[in-house]
């Protein structure tokens, strides 16, 4: 449990406010562990884990935390109102409208906050240090899966080659590995298929693992044609320049914005079919997300991905995407040596 975080939360609450937490990976993030159906409320100066009666000894042995038992959210509302809390606030808007009205129905002042989401947008040390033990691993994996293609092999066999390498070296994927050859690379989230790979075949790898909780993302295409290879070039062009516009105090739709203005000059900014990023950590994606809608400034200590990509429909898709840390002078490439 991360004890420092909690206190960060509690210094923002008053005496009759309490903070619920619902979300799995704020739960992840405050506690350091997995559990699900567990909760937890953060009031002033104490923390409960909000549980079934299935979970109370899990929560206080493992977590050693108090307890607020009740199978359903009625049980667990009469308790919470006896700790004397007249506003809650919410962690996050995904929670279910079911569970919302319930809220509302017991606590008349309900309101969402963005506690939790402004300290996990940047980054420790530590969590840094997970991220780049992950970007290691995938990188082992990715070398690996590169020898493992051989002309006949299916888009699925290389994807569960991956899946495979990261039990191997005792780590979960961060999402489901994107394998992509010929055609099937024009789609930014194909799902692999029983696709064979053949010689002239582009080879699209979209991947990442999750230690320790924190997740990497890394996307490569490989076995270029003439034709791809010009556009490859672009691509790199303009993800280089994308990294040295992420710095502090740059907004990040800008960033995003300028992707389409320089790949306008070739004709091609309809072929750019996603946001140019994403922030990454416990989730493959969370805040900030590098596209025109989000008005986030960089700050020193997030974690964002870049990867500008185009797609031609029918012939095949190109996309780079490497892991960038924002620090005080400049943007550092975490995935660099990744090939």
């Amino acid at each position: 449990m991360d004890k420092n975080r909690i206190k960060l939360i509690q210094d923002l609450l008053k005496s009759e406010e309490a903070l619920f937490v619902y979300s799995p990976s704020n739960v992840f993030y405050l506690i350091e562990k997995r559990i699900n159906g567990l909760f937890l409320l953060i009031t002033k100066y104490e923390i409960f884990a909000l549980v079934s009666k299935m979970l109370k000894s899990q929560a206080e042995d493992v977590l050693n935390l108090k307890t607020i038992v009740g199978d359903t959210f009625k049980d667990q509302a009469l308790q919470i109102k006896k700790l004397n809390i007249k506003k809650i606030y919410l962690d996050s808007e995904d929670i279910s409208f079911n569970l919302y009205i319930l809220i509302k129905k017991y606590f008349s002042d309900v309101n969402f906050s963005q506690i939790i989401k402004n300290l996990r947008i940047t980054k420790s040390q530590k969590e840094i240090d997970k991220i780049n033990k992950a970007i290691r691993i995938t990188n082992k994996v990715l070398n690996e899966t590169r020898l493992f293609i051989k002309e006949g092999v299916t888009e699925i066999q290389v994807k569960n080659f991956i899946l495979q390498k990261f039990l191997f070296y005792d780590v979960e994927a961060s999402f489901e590995p994107i394998v992509a050859f010929g055609k099937n690379s024009a789609y930014p989230h194909h799902i692999s298929d029983h696709t064979k790979f053949q010689s002239e075949d582009i080879i699209l790898i979209d991947l990442g693992c999750k230690v320790n909780g924190y997740c990497c993302d890394i996307t490569r295409v490989y076995n270029l044609n003439e034709e791809a290879r010009k556009y490859y070039k672009i691509l790199v062009t303009l993800q280089k320049k994308l990294i040295s516009m992420c710095k502090v105090n740059m907004k990040v739709k800008d960033i995003h914005n300028y992707a389409l203005d320089f790949l306008s000059q070739y004709g091609i900014e309809d072929k750019y079919l996603h946001s140019t990023g994403h922030g990454l950590g416990v989730d493959i994606h969370e805040p900030p997300f590098v596209s025109f809608r989000d008005k986030t400034i960089l700050k020193e200590g997030m974690v964002i991905t870049i990867e500008p990509g185009v797609y031609f429909r029918n012939k095949f898709g190109l996309r780079i995407e490497d892991d960038i840390l924002i620090t005080t002078s400049s943007a550092k490439i975490l995935t660099k040596n990744i090939k």
